[in-house]
């Protein structure tokens, strides 16, 4: 249901932005190419945080290598 949400938003975001019936009642414009290519960027840099601390909370969890796998002990 989130994912169907998200897809949902941001379609109707275009929608408000891109018809001109929607952008005459919510007096919106399509922004320039220049803005949507930096606003393309941000997902990646959210997810990639994201993971990076997740990849720190293992780390602490573990007590060890997240790459390797666990914890030195478990490497026996």
């Amino acid at each position: 249901m989130l994912l169907w949400g998200i897809v949902f938003e941001v379609a109707f975001a275009a929608m408000v932005v891109t018809l001109p019936p929607l952008r005459e009642v919510f007096g919106t414009a399509p922004p320039p190419a220049g803005h949507l290519a930096v606003l393309a960027v941000f997902p990646v840099v959210v997810w990639g945080a994201d993971e990076l601390r997740r990849l720190v909370l293992r780390t602490r969890k573990l007590g060890g290598d997240p790459v390797a796998g666990g914890s030195p002990r478990s490497r026996s």
